[in-house]
Parts: structure tokens; C-alpha cells; sequence
């Protein structure tokens, strides 16, 4: 015979015991779930910041580029840049951004270039300065967004949050692809 104690002495004790720790599993769940749910929650609205921020300075250079491009409109100079600002559209996904972006980028530095030897190239020099200062904010705004879409991703590929950002409908962000257009510049 066996000289080792029952874990409970009764039917009634091991059911008590069994309910209570089912109940503790059902909470520690709930618990887990709703912390996970504020977390991500959390994470996604720092990179909706960020991604704000970040079309804002987008928005502003455009903005710019087309006063430009106004200015720029008598000549055949102006042609390609009336060209790629007519790309952008405020409600633009980031890849839609960053194709624009990089068309804008591409038509602004040869341009520059072809201006410099104009008469009214100390006109456009004002324009120029404003699209590289948003440039240089912009450049802060871009690293910050892609960072935090990065780390967002992260959180909702691991386990179990996974399956709650599944439940919430939460897909990955697409970063910027703009960093070439951004380290071009001096």
C-alpha cells in the first residue's frame, strides 16, 4: 500500500479547489487580455502621432513646392514641378506619400540646379530654404514614425498580442520609404 496522502480528503474539497483555480485562470486571462489591449493601444497611438507629424511637414513642403511652382509657371522650368506636386493628395497611404515624395525630391534637386545660372534665381533661393528647413524637420518626424511603426509591429506579431490585434482588426504599419530622398541633401 501506497503511504502517500490524498491531495484533497474529499470529493467536495477537490471540486472547490479545482473551480478555484479555474476562476483564477479565467481572470488572469481577462486580465492579461485588457492589459495587452491598453498596451497596443498605447503603441498605436504614438505612431499616429508620429505619422501626423510627419504628414504635416510632408503637407507644408508641397505646399511650398507649389507656390513654387506658380511662381516658376511663366517658364519651362516650372512644368516638372507643377508635374510632381499635382501627385500629392492630402489623404494619401504612406506608400502613396512616399512616391510623391520621392518624385517631388527627384524634380527639386535637378531644378535647383538648373536655376542657379536665372536672373530670378535669388526669388526662388527664399523657396528653396523653406522646402529644405520642412526637409530638416521632416527628416526628425520620418525617423521618429518609422521607430515606432517599427516597434509596433513588433508588439503585434508577438505572442498574445498577436491574436488580440487580430481581434482588434490592428494591421502593421507601413513605414516611410523616403530616406533616400532625405539623406540627399546636404
Amino acid at each position: 500500500m501506497s503511504s502517500k496522502k490524498p491531495y484533497f480528503p474529499n470529493l467536495r474539497s477537490a471540486v472547490i479547489s479545482i473551480a478555484v483555480v479555474c476562476v483564477l485562470l479565467v481572470l488572469a486571462v481577462l486580465v492579461i487580455d485588457r492589459s495587452t489591449v491598453m498596451r497596443l493601444n498605447r503603441y498605436m497611438a504614438k505612431v499616429e502621432t508620429a505619422r501626423e507629424d510627419a504628414i504635416e511637414q510632408i503637407d507644408l513642403r508641397f505646399s511650398y513646392a507649389g507656390k513654387l511652382s506658380i511662381l516658376m509657371s511663366k517658364g519651362e522650368l516650372g512644368a516638372p514641378l507643377s508635374a510632381a506636386v499635382s501627385l500629392y493628395a492630402p489623404q494619401m497611404d504612406i506608400e502613396g506619400l512616399s512616391l510623391a515624395y520621392n518624385s517631388l525630391d527627384s524634380v527639386l534637386s535637378n531644378l535647383q540646379k538648373q536655376i542657379y545660372q536665372e536672373p530670378d534665381y535669388l526669388l526662388y533661393l527664399a523657396y528653396f530654404e523653406k522646402l529644405y528647413d520642412c526637409e530638416t524637420a521632416l527628416t526628425q518626424a520620418v525617423l521618429t514614425y518609422n521607430g515606432e511603426s517599427e516597434n509596433f509591429n513588433r508588439q503585434i506579431s508577438a505572442f498574445p498580442a498577436k491574436f488580440i490585434a487580430k481581434r482588434l482588426g490592428m494591421e502593421p504599419m507601413v513605414p516611410f520609404s523616403i530616406a533616400k530622398a532625405l539623406k540627399s541633401r546636404p
